[in-house]
């Protein structure tokens, strides 16, 4: 776990360097009520590099601001931005999915052709790293935040990048006898609806991409050897023996039809 903190610590510092040239411009791409009754914040924002940016400064910008029509200078300020929110991710501050994906995430527009190449690999190396420390950490969830891994899919979904390499991670540690790892990936499967994936927050394409995953049978026959060696453990922890009845009826379909 201490080897996932450092390369997160040192993910955090690449994006001061990576994204240290950028700045707010001269106005700001999104309206907000706190900057809009205090005029000298908004002009503080505006001033701010991003290795100086202080957090709530940079959250009052993130939670409430509401996007204006230039999506580019949209993304530049997030960008200007984006250290500061990794650092308190890391840091455990933006434990509210619903913030992350809401406010914060969707303003990334990742598709958009603005976003350098080297910008977008980082991103998703941080996304990498980021999904496999929560998906292996049993989380300290604050102020009633009760959220699973499918949210965090949704979060790095809405910003635009490829969650394929996160759920190819999730099997890895699966595989690898991380207990935390097939209970979140439980919880996923109860959003299957006969034998598709709906999330009402992802579009069609990401929706059929995990069904497509969740029915290759690699993947099944990993759960499957994962419910045998570690049922015992999901039952230890305290989990309801339901979620386990519910996912183990849906492999023994997968096993009658390759039987």
């Amino acid at each position: 776990m201490s080897d996932l903190n450092a390369e997160l610590t040192n993910l955090v510092e690449e994006a001061y360097q990576l994204f240290g040239d950028y700045r707010m411009g001269d106005r700001l791409a999104i309206w907000s009520y706190y900057f809009e009754s205090y005029p000298d914040e908004a002009k503080r924002i505006l001033s701010m590099a991003p290795r100086d940016m202080p957090r709530d400064l940079a959250h009052e910008w993130l939670s409430e601001g509401v996007e204006e029509d230039d999506e580019l200078l949209v993304i530049q300020q997030m960008k200007c931005l984006m250290p500061c929110v990794l650092k308190h991710m890391v840091q455990g501050d933006y434990l509210s999915m619903r913030v992350l994906n809401a406010y914060i995430f969707n303003k990334c527009h990742c598709k958009n052709p603005s976003w350098k190449a080297e910008e977008i690999d980082f991103f998703q190396r941080y996304a990498l790293i980021y999904f496999e420390f929560q998906l292996v950490t049993q989380r300290d969830i604050k102020q009633g935040d009760i959220w699973n891994m499918e949210d965090l899919l949704v979060v790095f979904h809405v910003a635009g990048l490829d969650i394929m390499p996160l759920l190819i991670k999730w099997l890895d540690c699966i595989e690898v006898y991380r207990p935390q790892a097939l209970i979140e990936l439980m919880e996923l499967i109860l959003f299957i609806e006969g034998d598709v994936f709906v999330d009402e927050q992802m579009d069609e394409v990401t929706n059929q991409q995990i069904t497509e995953w969740l029915n290759r049978d690699e993947t099944q026959q990993i759960i499957y050897d994962a419910i045998l060696n570690q049922t015992e453990d999901y039952i230890v922890a305290g989990h309801d023996i339901s979620v386990l009845d519910r996912v183990v009826d849906w492999l023994k379909i997968w096993k009658k039809e390759h039987a």
